[in-house]
């Protein structure tokens, strides 16, 4: 990704960021939420956050000029690693966001107790 898609989808999520996660889907885990997003959107997403959640479930961040962009709530530890670990498809039993992500897309996952301003990990 160039710096300029960076600032971009840091920009469409910063608002989102700022407040506790609130799905607009609930689901159960983290498969039901990938087969969610692919029948919502079947040619795929922009970009992908993942972030902690008391609830799991995802929501579309914005949409603006054509930018598809979910933020996904996972129940989790306190640690950035197993975000980081999903968001990267390394955590066991999970094949990871590839499957509903366009080509060139974006994931990345935000820790809330990293310091502020907020800042997304993109993988």
């Amino acid at each position: 990704m160039t710096q300029g898609q960076i600032n971009t989808l840091n920009d469409i999520y910063a608002f989102a960021l700022r407040m506790p996660f609130t799905p607009q889907h609930i689901a159960p885990n983290l498969s039901e939420i990938e087969s969610q997003i692919k029948r919502t959107f079947p040619g795929g997403v922009h970009a992908v956050v993942f972030r902690k959640s008391s609830i799991p479930g995802w929501a579309e961040v914005r949409n603006t000029k054509g930018i598809i962009a979910i933020l996904i709530g996972l129940i989790g530890p306190s640690t950035s690693q197993p975000m980081r670990d999903v968001a990267t498809g390394q955590a066991s039993g999970i094949m990871g966001p590839k499957p509903y992500v366009r080509p060139g897309g974006a994931v990345g996952y935000y820790h809330e107790e990293e310091v502020l301003p907020a800042r997304i990990n993109w993988t």
